[in-house]
C-alpha cells in the first residue's frame, strides 16, 4: 500500500471523526486536542530545527505557514473573517455580482433543517446556503432535507452578494477540511521550487500502472470525497452524492461538458504558445519526453485505449469529485482549484506548470458552479481520455 493510499485512509477517518462529532460532542475535542498537538509539534520542529540553507528556505517558509496557519484556524474569530473572505473571493470569481447587481436573485426561502429552528437561506444549485437566524451558524443544508417555510422579500446587492457564503466557521466538519486543506497545500508547495522554470525527473512511476489509477486517482480520491461529506454518518448515499453535485445532468449540461473538452484543448494550445516558446527550456521536448514515458501502452490500438479509458475515468471522476465536488462548495472555486494545481507534483519543477492546470481549473470550477460536477466530470474525463490516448498511440 503506498504512502499516498495511507494518507487518503487517515483523511477518511479524520473526515468522518469530523461528523461524528456533530452527534457526539466529545469527538470535537479528540479533534481540537489532535489539532493542538500538530500546532505544537510543528512550532517546536521550527524551534529546535537548524538554520535552513538556501535550497532548504522554500521548504522551511512552507514548514511556517502550515504550523502558523494551524494555530490561527483554531480561533473562531479568525474563521469567520476567513468566512467572509473565502465569500467575496468566490462570489467574484464566480461572477456572482454581476447577478446581484442584476437583481435576480429574488427572495429568501426560510428553511427548517432538523438541527436547528429557523434558517434563512437562498438555494443555489445543489445545496441551500444557511444562516442561523436564532441559534449558532449551522452547515450549508442540502436542498434535499430543507423544508421551506416561506419567501421573504428581494435581496439587496449586498445580501445576494454574500448569500451564499462559503466555509461555516462553527463547523467542526469544515475546520477539519481546513486543516487538511493547509497541511496538503504546505506539503505540496513545499516540493516545489519556485524559482525554477526546468522540469527535470518527474517523480512519478513510469509507465503509470492502471492500479495506481484505479487506487489513487479513482477509489481514493471518491473515498475521500464521500468521507469528507460524512457519508453514512451524516447523509445517506444519496444525499452524498447530491452534496457532491453527482446527479444527473441534463442534455444542455452534457453540451457544455462536451464542449468544453475542446476549449480544454485550446487552452492547453495557447499556453503552449508561451512555454514552448521560453528559449533554453526545451518545455516542447520535456513533456514529450514526459508523455512518452508515463502513457507507455506498448504500443497498438487496443492497450491505448484501455490506459486511455482507464486514465480518463480514473482521474476524471476522482478529482472532479474532491476537488469541484467535496472542496468547492467549503473554500470556493479558487482556492479549490489551486490545490488542484498542486496535487500535480510531476510538474513540481515547473511552477508555470502548475498555474496552467490551475487556471483551467478555475475555469472548470465556474462551469461546476452553475451547473454540476457530473457536467465537470464529463469535460474532464473527455479530455483525458482523448489526450491519453493519442500520446500512448503515436507518442
Amino acid at each position: 500500500m503506498s504512502a499516498d493510499l495511507l494518507a487518503i485512509i487517515g483523511c477518511c477517518i479524520l473526515g468522518l471523526v469530523a461528523h461524528g462529532s456533530r452527534h457526539h460532542r466529545w469527538l470535537e475535542w479528540v479533534l481540537r486536542g489532535l489539532y493542538v498537538l500538530v500546532f505544537f509539534g510543528e512550532l517546536i520542529g521550527l524551534l529546535v530545527g537548524s538554520e535552513p540553507g538556501e535550497s532548504a528556505a522554500w521548504s522551511h517558509a512552507n514548514s511556517m505557514f502550515v504550523a502558523v496557519a494551524t494555530g490561527l484556524m483554531l480561533f473562531k474569530p479568525v474563521r469567520v473573517a476567513l468566512s467572509y473572505l473565502l465569500t467575496v473571493v468566490n462570489q467574484t470569481v464566480s461572477g456572482r455580482f454581476i447577478v446581484a447587481a442584476c437583481g435576480k436573485m429574488q427572495s429568501l426561502p426560510v428553511v427548517e433543517p432538523a438541527p436547528v429552528r429557523f434558517v434563512t437561506a437562498v438555494t443555489s444549485g445543489d445545496t441551500v446556503a444557511a444562516t442561523v437566524v436564532d441559534t449558532p451558524a449551522a452547515e450549508p443544508v442540502p436542498a434535499a432535507q430543507a423544508t421551506v417555510v416561506a419567501a421573504t422579500r428581494k435581496l439587496t446587492f449586498m445580501e445576494s452578494f454574500v448569500a451564499e457564503r462559503v466555509f461555516v466557521p462553527a463547523s467542526i466538519p469544515h475546520l477539519n477540511g481546513l486543516w487538511i486543506y493547509v497541511t496538503c497545500l504546505g506539503f505540496l508547495l513545499a516540493s516545489t521550487e519556485p524559482g525554477g522554470m526546468q522540469m527535470p525527473i518527474l517523480p512519478i512511476p513510469f509507465p503509470v500502472t492502471l492500479d495506481q489509477l484505479f487506487w489513487y486517482n479513482g477509489l481514493g480520491l471518491v473515498m475521500l470525497a464521500l468521507c469528507g461529506v460524512g457519508i453514512m454518518v451524516a447523509r445517506n448515499p444519496k444525499q452524498a452524492l447530491v452534496r457532491l453535485g453527482l446527479v444527473k445532468p441534463t442534455l444542455m449540461q452534457v453540451a457544455i461538458g462536451v464542449f468544453m473538452i475542446f476549449f480544454t484543448f485550446a487552452y492547453d494550445w495557447v499556453w503552449s504558445l508561451y512555454t514552448h516558446g521560453q528559449s533554453g527550456l526545451e518545455y516542447a521536448d520535456k513533456l514529450t519526453r514526459y508523455n512518452e514515458g508515463t502513457f507507455s501502452a506498448g504500443g497498438g490500438a487496443a492497450p491505448s485505449f484501455v490506459l486511455a479509458l482507464f486514465t480518463g475515468l480514473c482521474a476524471g471522476i476522482g478529482e472532479e469529485t474532491l476537488i469541484r465536488g467535496a472542496l468547492q462548495p467549503v473554500f470556493g472555486i479558487f482556492p479549490a482549484a489551486f490545490l488542484h494545481g498542486a496535487l500535480h507534483g510531476q510538474f513540481s519543477h515547473a511552477p508555470l506548470l502548475i498555474l496552467q492546470v490551475a487556471g483551467w481549473s478555475t475555469i472548470m470550477g465556474i462551469v461546476r458552479r452553475y451547473t454540476n460536477t457530473t457536467t465537470t466530470i464529463i469535460t474532464h474525463a473527455g479530455f483525458n481520455f482523448l489526450s491519453s490516448f493519442l500520446f500512448a498511440f503515436n507518442p
